[in-house]
């Protein structure tokens, strides 16, 4: 569509199988409820200069590319909402995200099942403001890291890769990253954690090219904030928890390095 796209409550079930897009829209596309079941060739759902709302029914999504993708450039147009119903995404290629958006992302009230299988896939990949609320959420990465010869650097696979500020509260997080140099939150900004409950395991080894090396790491941010009432689980190969700097307010923390000699929590300031 040129403009929108709207899956109404009474849908039923709609079946898509596409050699290329699953459901592209422009401007908006929304989804009340019904039963989707998409296998795309390239992007599962896409709103290409404007916003996705996920607010009930059940989403089946099988891609090769991002399974739910809003990345406009303007991303002050662009957002995601999940606010209800239930999604189960799955990507298969290098860099293929489950849910993608170059602005705001929010999932409030919302049941999600990712599975991001190629290299350097993130299950929630966002650039703007990242909120959980009231949701439950899993997420599994399987993907090494890739390469940049340009920028000397690595892309590793990451349960959440936020650019900018990610805030938890009351909701259940299961991350598993098995391969090499994954992460379980990887965040540029600050992480606030409440009322919540968290488990995050990076369980592959290191990957290194000449003298650049990526290392499993189950959090990551600027400064991390936990707040009463939270129960933050966290295993790693390197460092458990690494922060520039750390406050907790109350909540039971329990982290885990399995490599000799490497600190659980490292916090640089």
């Amino acid at each position: 569509s040129d403009d929108y796209i709207r899956l109404r409550d009474n849908l039923g079930t709609l079946t898509v199988d596409a050699a290329v897009d699953g459901i592209n829209a422009k401007e908006r596309l929304m989804m009340y409820g019904g039963k989707v079941r998409i296998d795309a060739g390239d992007d599962g759902l896409v709103a290409r200069m404007g916003h996705i709302m996920l607010m009930g029914g059940e989403l089946d999504v099988t891609a090769v590319d991002n399974g739910v993708d809003a990345t406009y450039s303007q991303n002050d147009t662009t957002y995601i909402m999940i606010g209800g119903g239930f999604q189960r995404i799955e990507t298969t290629g290098s860099k293929g995200h489950c849910i993608s958006c170059t602005g705001r992302m929010y999932a409030d009230s919302a049941t999600v099942q990712t599975l991001a299988a190629g290299d350097a896939s993130k299950c929630m990949n966002c650039y703007g403001n990242l909120s959980i609320a009231d949701s439950r959420i899993t997420m599994k990465t399987m993907g090494d890291p890739t390469y940049n010869e340009e920028e000397m650097d690595f892309s590793s696979a990451s349960g959440i890769r936020c650019r900018s500020n990610l805030t938890v509260t009351d909701s259940y997080i299961g991350v598993s990253s098995i391969g090499a140099g994954g992460k379980g939150f990887n965040c540029d900004g600050n992480i606030r954690l409440d009322n919540s409950d968290i488990t995050l395991v990076s369980s592959g080894g290191y990957a290194t090219r000449d003298t650049d090396s990526v290392k499993p790491r189950a959090l990551e941010c600027l400064k991390l904030s936990i707040g009463k009432d939270v129960t933050l689980n966290i295993c790693a190969t390197h460092h458990a928890i690494n922060a520039a700097s750390y406050e907790q307010r109350g909540g039971d923390v329990f982290a885990i390095s399995t490599n000799d000699g490497t600190l659980p929590v490292k916090v640089s300031a």
